[in-house]
């Protein structure tokens, strides 16, 4: 009985060595930067905007002296034209004003569409 025992417990320890070693592996892959995660950060384009509308601060806030940013994400073309805008968050108030500033934007043409996002400060006694 006493040998059936120690085989059983031999076996347990060779799953945890190789469960061990697998995550030791990973973590090191993980770590030298060979993990495939890794590789698509790396391979982010930033696109340079040639072409930019300031948004108008909305007349009927001006007396109120609100102020507010607002956070869009855009999806540029390869044409380099804003293709979609979706809001991120910010002040409901200012988001018509951003949006259609964005969206007369231009980038330098690329590839391929990218994605990035913009952020728009609205003050009452900054924008006309």
């Amino acid at each position: 009985m006493v040998g059936l025992g120690r085989k059983r417990y031999s076996r347990q320890s060779t799953k945890s060595c190789g469960c061990f070693c697998f995550a030791i592996g990973l973590f090191i892959s993980m770590m030298t930067g060979l993990c495939p995660t890794e590789l698509h950060a790396a391979e982010k384009v930033e696109r340079r905007a040639v072409y930019k509308v300031a948004p108008i601060y909305p007349q009927s806030l001006k007396r109120y002296r609100i102020s507010g940013i607002v956070r869009l994400d855009i999806v540029i073309s390869s044409r380099g034209t804003v293709d979609s805008v979706s809001l991120v968050g910010g002040n409901p108030m200012f988001v018509d004003a951003a949006v259609t500033a964005v969206k007369k934007w231009k980038y330098v043409p690329a590839e391929s569409e990218t994605k990035s996002q913009v952020e728009f400060k609205f003050d009452p006694g900054q924008n006309p």
